[in-house]
């Protein structure tokens, strides 16, 4: 009775699980096809918009060539006018002098204090120590015992008050 019990549940859990997977890819296949419908006219747009993109650079290519093709033979004569000026002028580039500059400003606002900078080398090592002459004393061995304390002394003068 129990592997029976068993049994039926395990169809159970097969025939459950093979409904979700059939109406899974039931329900892609189903939507598959409004997909492409509705996706096949937006690459066909892309397409179109590229074909005239490459289109339009090859006839500017074309009208470019042509225009340039125009001044191929075309020689000019380029003057220099500095040169010119100075013959003009009568003067030499040494002789030339042209103060284009104006006197100082004031000085400006300090600036602001920048970053620390990096952390220095290390430093050479010391000299070795040296050691006293003397060894040091022990206080503790040449001092006595502390002495008793001694008897209280008199009681001194108390101000009274005088109102």
């Amino acid at each position: 009775m129990n592997e029976n019990a068993r049994e039926t549940a395990y169809a159970s859990i097969i025939i459950v699980s093979l409904f979700v997977s059939l109406s899974t890819m039931s329900s892609f296949i189903i939507s598959v096809h409004p997909l492409a419908t509705i996706i096949r006219p937006s690459i066909q747009n892309i397409v179109n918009d590229a074909t005239y993109c490459q289109e339009s650079a090859l006839e500017m290519k074309g009208i470019l060539s042509e225009v340039g093709s125009q001044f191929d033979n075309i020689t000019r004569q380029k003057r220099d006018e500095v040169d010119d000026f100075l013959r003009e002028t009568g003067q030499t580039a040494r002789e030339r002098v042209c103060e284009c500059r104006h006197p100082q400003g004031p000085p400006g606002l300090s600036g602001r204090d920048g970053m620390p900078g990096p952390k220095g080398s290390e430093g050479a090592p010391g000299l070795p120590a040296r050691l006293p002459c003397e060894p040091p004393v022990d206080y503790k061995s040449l001092c006595a015992d502390p002495c008793p304390r001694g008897v209280q002394g008199a009681t001194g003068i108390t101000v009274g008050t005088f109102f």
